[in-house]
């Protein structure tokens, strides 16, 4: 069978990450398609707009429990934009019955302080034809 590439679209929105107090956390559940090479690497894309007020902050995001970026930063505003991460192969879960959406990501505090916006998540993956 042939492979091509095919996209998910986890979130179009813009979020924010307060890193201090509440609001330490921003997750998504989704699924994936029945037709997924789970054996083939996936991409995570996002778009970062600013990082406001970093006091040795770090965030990471999380697909299933397993860390797949983490960036650090000191300063008082950061712009960036389109970030690209390769993840690796055998990260995803199928759909079952019970569990329409198994897959979870997460983009979380890990420590020190400040305020990321971001959107658009976006997972590339492979599918069989």
């Amino acid at each position: 069978m042939a492979r091509v590439a095919d996209y998910l679209i986890v979130s179009d929105g813009k979020s924010k990450l307060q890193l201090v107090g509440p609001g330490g956390a921003k997750f998504w559940s989704f699924a994936v398609p029945a037709n997924i090479h789970l054996g083939s690497r996936s991409i995570l894309a996002f778009d970062i707009w600013s990082m406001r007020d970093a006091d040795n902050m770090e965030w990471v995001v999380l697909v299933n429990n397993k860390e797949v970026f983490n960036l650090r930063y000191n300063g008082d505003r950061f712009f960036a934009n389109a970030i690209h991460e390769v993840m690796p192969a055998n990260l995803f879960k199928l759909s079952t019955a019970n569990n329409k959406k198994p897959n979870v990501i997460n983009f979380m505090k890990r420590k020190g302080f400040g305020t990321v916006e971001f959107s658009d998540v976006v997972i590339w993956i492979q599918v069989s034809t």
